[in-house]
């Protein structure tokens, strides 16, 4: 019997590596306990509320892409071949009397609760672009109580943006989408800090720039930029949410590197370049609500993401369907990261 475990973020710095074999463990307690006999005490304080043995509310565990806390939490039972991933605890404080109340209708929603808000407060998410994906992503996320926000684009406002970018207005036309993002964003949710940034994303600063991100959302426009993203967040075991539209329709992907196929298992080779991508407008807003949802799970650990799943919207039809992504051994970008 054999389990392997991901670390992401800070746990892969305590432990130094990306991942650990456990054999003949029952539970996730056990393992988690095989773990810190391992790694020592300073991987049981990033896990442990101290002095005692109970799991961190901030520590998020899954097996096989489900969170425990959907199953039987830490009495959830392991077998051969399972895959464990553990994202780490981030900083931050309590809730407030205001934002208990501001984020009452969702604190409700069973498996999310307090603890899962108070993740939601001290998240970091990285958003790359802020138009008509990264506009309603960035809404959503700011609103839903993302504690810390870092949106870039390097574009100004055009009127031809208008139709789709919801955080743009016309009065914004000629202004960078950084700066007019920033003052939306904040307007709406002055609980929550935003770094806003009018600059573009090279392979010289990408790294950089996510770093301390639990979660990086695309909200580019074109391939050559969404791989440098995917290559960047696998490298650095980041969870990367893709979106992209065009017309009608729209698709999406989570990728959680050592955990499944990344972009480039998905879509191998760039699409066919146009001088102009035609949208409608309520596509990009499907699509990004979409990929806040889908951060959001994974800050809180509700839910199943949906990693080795492309999810295609068609508006033409009004229908959702999806297809597996295999990872493929031979992947320049995520190969080596399979077991």
């Amino acid at each position: 019997m054999a389990i392997t475990v991901k670390f992401f973020a800070n746990f892969r710095e305590v432990t130094g590596k990306g991942q650990e074999r456990v054999e003949e463990t029952k539970n996730v307690a056990s393992l988690l306990d095989e773990l810190v006999s391992r790694f020592g005490e300073r991987l049981a304080e990033q896990l442990y509320s101290p002095g005692t043995r109970k799991l961190r509310g901030e520590v998020n565990i899954f097996v096989n892409g489900k969170g425990i806390g959907l199953l039987q939490k830490l009495n959830t039972p392991l077998k051969d071949g399972d895959v464990v991933a553990i994202f780490p605890p981030v900083a931050g404080g309590k809730l407030t009397p205001d934002e208990l109340k501001r984020y009452s209708r969702q604190i409700i929603i069973p498996g999310l609760g307090k603890r899962g808000q108070l993740k939601l407060k001290r998240a970091h998410v990285f958003v790359a672009g802020l138009g008509g994906l990264g506009s309603p992503s960035s809404i959503y996320l700011v609103v839903a109580g993302v504690g810390h926000l870092k949106i870039i684009d390097e574009q100004q406002v055009d009127l031809t943006n208008l139709n789709r970018q919801v955080l743009h207005w016309e009065n914004d036309v000629g202004r960078s989408k950084a700066e007019s993002a920033v003052k939306k964003l904040l307007g709406m949710n002055p609980n929550v800090k935003v770094d806003s940034k009018l600059k573009r994303i090279t392979p010289e600063n990408i790294n950089k720039l996510i770093k301390g991100a639990d979660v990086v959302v695309d909200g580019m426009d074109n391939y050559p930029m969404r791989y440098l993203l995917n290559e960047a967040c696998v490298h650095n075991h980041i969870p990367f949410v893709h979106g992209a539209v065009e017309g009608f329709v729209g698709q999406m992907m989570t990728i959680l590197p050592g955990e499944g196929p990344c972009l480039k298992c998905a879509i191998p080779q760039e699409p066919p370049k146009k001088p102009v991508f035609p949208v409608l407008g309520a596509t990009p807003g499907v699509v990004g609500c979409l990929q806040a949802t889908e951060a959001i799970k994974l800050i809180t650990g509700v839910g199943e993401p949906l990693v080795g799943r492309m999810l295609i919207f068609d508006g033409r039809n009004m229908t959702f369907n999806e297809f597996r992504v295999e990872q493929n051994p031979s992947c320049p970008v995520c190969g080596k990261l399979i077991r």
